[in-house]
């Protein structure tokens, strides 16, 4: 049987304004990146490449850091993610 709502995941805001990565530390995203948990301890699902990245060293990790510190700021409030068999 297909299921036709298999719910939905909104990719996050990962530039520098207060409604993405403004609020994080450096160290709380080179975590993020390098083992996929979040600043709040959730483990984050794997369309965050996080497996690919966890063998980075913290200096290229904290290059990405400073990259993403770097990009402009944009508003945009991210909805929640449907869990499967809700409606978006």
């Amino acid at each position: 049987m297909e299921n036709k709502r298999p719910g939905i995941v909104y990719p996050a805001n990962i530039t520098p304004h207060a409604t993405g990565i403004a609020a994080w530390t450096d160290g709380e995203l080179a975590r993020i990146i390098r083992s996929g948990v979040d600043n709040h301890g959730r483990r984050q699902l794997p369309v965050m490449p996080w497996p690919g990245y966890q063998k980075m060293t913290s200096g290229d990790a904290m290059a990405l850091v400073a990259f993403l510190r770097s990009l402009p700021a944009v508003d945009h409030e991210v909805p929640e993610n449907v869990t499967p068999g809700n409606r978006a």
